[in-house]
């Protein structure tokens, strides 16, 4: 008699999929320690020395502070990411402050969360002795699905003084992949900012965060972004003529 071979049905792939996904997810779960949203933001905040290294461009190559400042700003973003989802662990409850510091810069963040419903929303500011100011806004949405993998959008604005009078703002359009289904939380989507020299620029962050961009500055590019999330971003600052 001929053997008979029974091939898997697209309804039968599909709920083995999803019981393997759904095993992962589980197994991350409890596995994961769950940090709130609040407290990775607070502690991503306290990473400023960037900033402060960024201050020796003044005031010959502005350009290259603004550079710092985004890059303070979408690695703040990255580094927060991880407490957002699933893997989050229990939101603040509306009007609870948390306070931070760092013991080597003596930064001090500060981060208050202000809705917790329909959105979360948290605002803070980050004082940073003989370098400056931060402060800002960031919207936590709810969830939707893009692919396969759950995505939240976390809108954000922001504004840097530091020291030397100078002034940026930073604004973002960037969604944070869960990190139970990846492993790992990822962000993507665009960050724009500018600041009191005349600079503007522009970073995209695609799904595997690679990172592409620029600085302009009377309509002429002055310098390029490249890089990847997991190994910092870099700029190429142009030759300025004239």
């Amino acid at each position: 008699m001929a053997s008979v071979q029974i091939k898997p049905s697209t309804i039968g792939i599909a709920a083995l999929a999803t019981l393997v996904a759904g095993g992962l997810i589980g197994a991350r779960f409890f596995k994961t320690k769950r940090v709130s949203t609040a407290e990775r933001m607070t502690e991503a905040l306290l990473n400023t020395e960037t900033l402060k290294s960024g201050l020796t461009a003044l005031p010959d190559h502005s350009e290259k502070l603004l550079a710092s400042c985004a890059d303070y700003f979408v690695n703040m973003c990255r580094n927060a990411a991880e407490g957002v989802g699933m893997s989050n662990g229990q939101s603040d409850p509306q009007g609870h402050t948390r306070l931070h510091s760092h013991k080597f810069t003596g930064a001090v963040a500060s981060l208050i969360t202000e809705s917790i419903a329909p959105e979360q929303v948290l605002s803070y500011n980050v004082l940073i002795p003989g370098v400056g100011e931060v402060s800002g806004t960031r919207n936590v949405g709810g969830i939707r699905i893009s692919g396969i993998f759950p995505v939240y959008p976390t809108p954000e604005t922001a504004q840097v003084q530091l020291e030397g009078g100078y002034t940026a703002q930073l604004e973002s359009a960037l969604d944070v992949t869960d990190a139970l289904l990846t492993g790992k939380a990822r962000i993507q989507g665009s960050v724009m900012f500018r600041d009191n020299f005349g600079n503007v620029g522009r970073l995209n962050v695609a799904s595997d965060e690679s990172i592409t961009g620029t600085i302009t500055r009377d309509s002429r590019i002055v310098g390029r972004f490249e890089g990847n999330l997991s190994n910092r971003l870099r700029f190429t600052p142009y030759q300025i003529e004239g």
